[in-house]
């Protein structure tokens, strides 16, 4: 889980640095831990991709 505000990788969810600064923080955590369940479900996002398309 998001340790600090400042380690969120706003490139890894195709964020600007701009857009970070004016974006909620519980939606950070949020991003966060979608992406850790993600994960741990055994899944990808290419995966997750390709059924949805």
């Amino acid at each position: 889980m998001l340790k600090s505000l400042s380690t969120f990788d706003a490139s890894f969810f195709g964020m600007l640095p701009e857009q970070v600064n004016k974006t909620d923080p519980q939606l950070r955590i949020l991003l966060e831990v979608a992406y850790e369940a993600i994960v741990d479900a055994g899944k990808t996002l290419y995966t997750l991709i390709i059924h949805v398309v």
